[in-house]
């Protein structure tokens, strides 16, 4: 069974997330374009908004689970994002391990993302949004 892929995207001039539902994109020969009512068309990879996808997981509370999300467990903070051809996390105190969302997701809280809740990441925000 297929699933429809699920995105929501994140404006840095606006400081606001647009969910899927107020988004599209529309790929044609002149390339990929993400179109919403706020932005009108827009390139895709243009300028500095970002994309974040929807992981197929929800979190212990039942809240949607997207690549940039800043997840707790106990006093464990978590950053998820892609790599491999899977939906990692990493820690926060230990970026450089690594462990598969699967794992955590049923464990875990969204406690906010990187773009909107950088302060949750102290110091190591700057290599946080670059996965």
């Amino acid at each position: 069974m297929m699933k429809n892929l699920k995105f929501r995207a994140y404006d840095p001039e606006s400081g606001m997330i647009y969910q899927s539902n107020l988004i599209k994109f529309h790929i044609s020969g002149n390339g990929m374009w993400i179109v919403s009512d706020h932005a009108g068309k827009v390139p895709a990879g243009c300028g500095t908004g970002k994309i974040m996808q929807f992981t197929g997981l929800k979190d212990r509370n039942g809240k949607e689970i997207y690549g940039g999300d800043i997840l707790k467990n106990q006093e464990m903070i978590y950053i998820v994002y892609f790599d491999l051809g899977a939906f990692l996390v990493k820690m926060k105190l230990y970026p450089e391990n690594r462990i598969e969302l699967m794992q955590i997701y049923k464990y875990a809280e969204i406690i906010g993302n990187i773009f909107e809740n950088s302060e949750l990441l102290g110091d190591s925000n700057e290599n946080n949004k670059n996965g």
